[in-house]
């Protein structure tokens, strides 16, 4: 049955399912596990950490529903590749909140998708041809952002940080904060205010 034919309270029940899936997942990941690898290891870590760990746990629903091997592994990648995404918008936000509301609304957009590409007649419909030559390009600009993120993150994790003052004053605060003019970017908050919302 088409979205459009269902009814709106169904709709906001899969919207509030996606809201709570996107604040679970949020919190453990680039909340929880992201402040634990940040905490001991180097942004690198941090990124590729969070995002294979955001891909590995996908595997047990595609499992269940006895999804092939290939798919995935493809699946995974995928996955992963939207985990550097959620955490970019952390690292760029410093909030974890932001995160939630766009993870929350992704699921939300890719279950009506799901929905009516389930539910669509493919044979002699051509839409399916010209949704893959729309996405093939979109995913290869997606990994070529992906490698410049990663690119980016292990140049910033070679540059010497700055040493973080003993006393108080502007200076402290901006090594507290991550804000140094140096640096050309906002990096994360200090362990104590990352979980902030």
């Amino acid at each position: 049955m088409p979205w459009a034919e269902r009814p709106v309270g169904f709709i906001a029940l899969i919207a509030l399912g996606a809201l709570l899936v996107g604040v679970g997942k949020e919190l453990a990941i680039r909340g929880i596990l992201l402040t634990a690898l940040r905490g001991r290891h180097g942004k690198t870590v941090t990124l590729l950490g969070a995002a294979a760990v955001f891909g590995l746990i996908h595997i047990p629903g595609s499992f269940i529903n006895r999804a092939p091997v290939a798919f995935i592994v493809i699946q995974v990648l995928g996955i992963a590749l939207a985990g550097v995404t959620y955490y970019w918008i952390r690292r760029v936000t410093g909030r974890l909140w932001v995160g939630m509301l766009v993870h929350a609304f992704t699921d939300f957009v890719l279950y009506l998708g799901a929905a009516e590409v389930s539910t669509a007649s493919v044979p002699n419909d051509h839409a399916g041809a010209i949704y893959e030559s729309i996405l093939a390009p979109v995913q290869i600009v997606l990994w070529i952002l992906l490698t410049a993120s990663i690119v980016s993150v292990i140049r910033e994790d070679r540059r010497p940080s700055a040493e973080m003052p003993s006393s108080g004053g502007p200076r402290h605060r901006e090594a507290l904060l991550g804000t140094h003019p140096n640096e050309g970017a906002t990096y994360f908050a200090n362990d104590s205010t990352s979980l902030v919302l």
